[in-house]
């Protein structure tokens, strides 16, 4: 693992740094996610990679072969080849981190720190998904994976420790909301959820929670959506159905992905000429949209994508910026107990060559020794020796964790190193 700390990075975007219309373009589907993967394994410049791709986010983690600006070019380079994108585009919007900083950066996006809604629950799951993906494409090693655990732990102490996430825990259930808010409550009021993914359940469960109406399911996986249908009390829709019901719902969440918008603008007009213009919501959760934008022109169509509800998430984000802080100081002790272990790794074999070869220097002193002691005297001599060796040992230990620099200079001054190995110096005559 030496000097992997240094050469791990996290490269990406997210609703902070990048609009919607670029983080849609270089979103990775399931199946574009592996083939990616692969990719990245081919490459020559990486030795462990894993790739984290969600509505708000598009991350590459990594461990470069090099450090130094090099990854940052490669990362640019391999988005803009997989994507077909010009680097222009990409490049004022890319962030890179390495090393602590990057190690900060992963630990609080796990923990929904970092996330559109402060303190969701969702990136966690993603998170998880991730390293399972990465870890059946064979791209992770002896970084990534304890990083990655240290990662899902700190989430989960900053969940049990703080309130962070009580109040909106997802962007599907922001949606929710705005929805109830719109449409003056869920009383008689339908919806369609297209998408049988997490945000597809969550938006369902935070409908049945107190509705009185009708919701149907649809998506391509039609077992998954009878599943959630049964648990949900919903009813199931065959994908190829489901705009016969655009007439009849009052909100739509969709979170359905496809290569051409899914929701149509003269689908719509048709359903509202048939609804007689009762206003319809619609909440476009997925990257790439599934609406067509020229839907937000239909008097009495209400269409609001991942955008919009960023804005209502920082409204709320004040709110919570007591927990916020108490989360931070949880995520900073567990970036410095991670980094510590990984020095501590790193620093492991030249403390056992220093304890051998100190060993080695002892038992030579002694064997001179036991002719002119007697056994009381030699086994005195013998107990000093050694707690000399194990206070030199602490000592040098402490002088390393403590330097300024933590691992990014040599573990001693040259000095140090020679008091250890040089006998003359270690036990004067």
């Amino acid at each position: 693992m030496k000097g992997r700390l240094k050469r791990f990075f996290v490269s990406g975007t997210n609703h902070r740094c990048a609009p919607l219309e670029l983080r849609e373009k270089i979103a990775f589907s399931r199946h574009g996610l592996a083939r990616a993967l692969q990719k990245l394994r081919e490459t020559d410049f990486l030795e462990e990679s894993l790739i984290l791709s969600t509505c708000n986010r598009v991350e590459i983690y990594g461990v470069a072969r090099e450090s130094g600006g090099a990854a940052q070019r490669q990362v640019l380079e391999f988005l803009r080849q997989f994507h077909g994108m010009e680097s222009r585009q990409l490049s004022e919007h890319l962030y890179f981190l390495e090393g602590e900083d990057a190690v900060r950066h992963l630990f609080r996006v796990a923990s929904g720190l970092d996330s559109m809604v402060i303190g969701e629950n969702e990136i966690l799951g993603q998170a998880k998904e991730a390293f399972r993906q990465a870890s059946n494409c064979g791209t992770l090693a002896s970084f990534l994976r304890p990083i990655f655990e240290r990662a899902f732990k700190t989430a989960k102490e900053v969940k049990h420790k703080t309130k962070i996430s009580e109040g909106a825990l997802s962007v599907s259930s922001v949606a929710v909301e705005q929805a109830r808010k719109i449409l003056g409550g869920f009383q008689d009021k339908n919806i369609l959820i297209l998408g049988t993914g997490e945000a597809g359940e969550l938006s369902l469960k935070k409908w049945a929670d107190g509705q009185t109406g009708g919701a149907w399911i649809t998506g391509r996986h039609a077992d998954r959506a009878a599943v959630l249908a049964r648990k949900y009390g919903a009813g199931v829709v065959s994908f190829g159905d489901w705009e016969k019901y655009l007439s009849r719902a009052d909100a739509i969440f969709s979170s359905a992905t496809a290569p051409k918008p899914l929701i149509r603008s003269a689908d719509i007009r048709s359903a509202m000429r048939r609804r007689k213009n009762r206003p319809l919501f619609i909440a476009d959760l997925a990257v790439p949209r599934s609406a067509d934008l020229r839907v937000k022109k239909i008097k009495n169509v209400f269409l609001c994508d991942l955008e919009d509800f960023q804005k209502v998430c920082e409204n709320n984000l004040f709110c919570r910026s007591g927990e916020m802080v108490r989360a931070l100081e949880i995520v900073g002790g567990q970036v410095r107990g991670f980094v510590r272990w990984v020095h501590r790794r790193e620093f492991a074999p030249f403390m056992r060559k220093i304890s051998e070869d100190c060993d080695r220097i002892i038992d030579g002193e002694l064997r001179k020794a036991v002719c002119r002691k007697s056994p009381e005297e030699f086994d005195s001599l013998r107990r000093i020796l050694k707690r000399v060796k194990s206070k030199i040992l602490l000592e040098r230990i402490a002088c390393f964790e403590n330097a300024e620099g933590f691992g990014e200079k040599p573990c001693f001054p040259q000095d140090a190193r020679l008091s250890l190995l040089d006998p003359e110096k270690v036990f004067p005559k």
